[in-house]
C-alpha cells in the first residue's frame, strides 16, 4: 500500500505543476485562507496537550506552523484544535474540517473520504505490556488468551482482530486509557503504533512500561496529513511538505521530537 500511496501523491503534484511553473510559487501563495486544522492529543510525540489545553504541542504541530509560515495561511480562530481522531473523521466527512493530523495512519479506507500527504513517517505497530505483570510478553504471539486493548477504528484494531481470535480484544477511544489499564493490570497489554508505545513508556518510567522490538503492519501504519477530498488547496500542502523533506525540515524537526531514529527501516 505504501508504494500505492506514493504514486497517488506524486500524480497529484504532477497534477500542479504546471499551476506552479505558470504561477511561480512562493510563500504566501495561500495568504487570506482560513484553515480548520485538527490534531489527536493523544498520539505524542506528534500531538498532546499538556499546561495549556487549547494550545498542542507535537511533531505535527511544528510542521503545521512551518505549513502556515511557508503558505502565509491563518488557521480558523488563530488555533489548531485538539480532537480525537473519530470526531476528526466525522468532521472531514462532513466537509467541517481542513486539515486533519496527530501521527494518523493513511488507509484505504480513510481514502475514500479524505486526500492524503505525501508520507512524512514511516512506521508499524507493536506491543505495550508491563514489566512487572507480564514479563514473559515478547511479541504479538505471546497474547494468546490475553486481555488486549486497541483504539477504535484503527489499523491497531484491525489488526487484533485478524491476527488475535485466542485474545479478548477490548476497544477504546482514548489510547492514554489503555496505558494506565495495563499499568495497574486491568488489561494485559495495549496494541497500537510503536514510536507512540515507545515515546509514552520512555517520559513515564514510574509505571515500568515496556515495548515489544518488533514492527507489525507496516503497510497500514503509515503517517500522512489529511486534506478535504478533492480541495483546489491540497496541491499547495503537498508541495510545500515535498520541499520540507528536500531541504531537511522535517528530518531537523523529527529531531526535535526525538524520533529521527524511531521509523521502521
Amino acid at each position: 500500500m505504501l508504494k500505492q500511496w506514493r504514486q497517488r501523491v506524486l500524480a497529484v503534484l504532477a497534477g500542479g505543476c504546471m499551476l506552479f511553473s505558470l504561477n511561480a510559487a512562493a510563500d504566501g501563495e495561500l495568504s487570506g485562507l482560513s484553515v480548520r486544522a485538527f490534531i489527536d492529543p493523544t498520539t505524542a510525540p506528534f500531538g498532546f496537550v499538556q499546561d495549556d489545553l487549547t494550545k498542542p504541542q507535537g511533531l505535527d504541530v511544528d510542521i503545521l506552523y512551518e505549513l502556515q509560515r511557508r503558505l502565509g495561511f491563518s488557521f480558523y480562530d488563530d488555533r489548531i484544535f485538539p480532537l480525537m481522531r473519530g470526531q476528526q473523521m466525522e468532521l472531514i466527512k462532513r466537509g467541517e474540517a481542513d486539515i486533519l493530523c496527530g501521527g494518523m495512519s493513511a488507509t484505504d479506507e480513510r481514502a475514500e473520504f479524505m486526500d492524503y500527504s505525501p508520507i512524512y513517517f514511516d512506521t508499524g505497530m507493536a506491543v505495550m505490556y508491563s514489566k512487572e505483570r507480564n514479563p514473559q510478553i515478547k511479541s504479538y504471539r505471546d497474547l494468546a488468551g490475553k486481555k488486549v486493548m486497541a483504539q477504535a477504528a484503527s489499523s491497531a484494531e484491525t489488526f487484533v482482530r485478524e491476527n488475535l481470535p485466542d485474545s479478548e480484544v477490548i476497544l477504546i477511544n482514548n489510547i492514554i486509557l489503555g496505558y494506565f489499564a495495563v499499568a495497574y493490570g486491568q488489561a494485559d497489554a495495549v496494541f497500537y503504533d510503536r514510536p507512540i508505545l515507545e515515546y509514552f513508556a520512555r517520559t513515564m518510567p514510574t509505571l515500568k512500561l515496556a515495548v515489544t522490538e518488533e514492527i507489525l503492519g507496516r503497510e497500514d501504519s503509515q503517517y500522512a496529513f489529511g486534506f478535504q477530498k478533492g480541495s483546489p488547496y491540497t496541491r499547495y500542502f503537498l508541495q510545500a511538505l515535498r520541499d520540507m523533506e528536500y531541504d531537511g525540515t522535517l528530518d531537523r524537526l523529527k529531531e526535535k521530537w526525538g524520533v529521527v531514529n524511531a521509523e521502521a527501516e
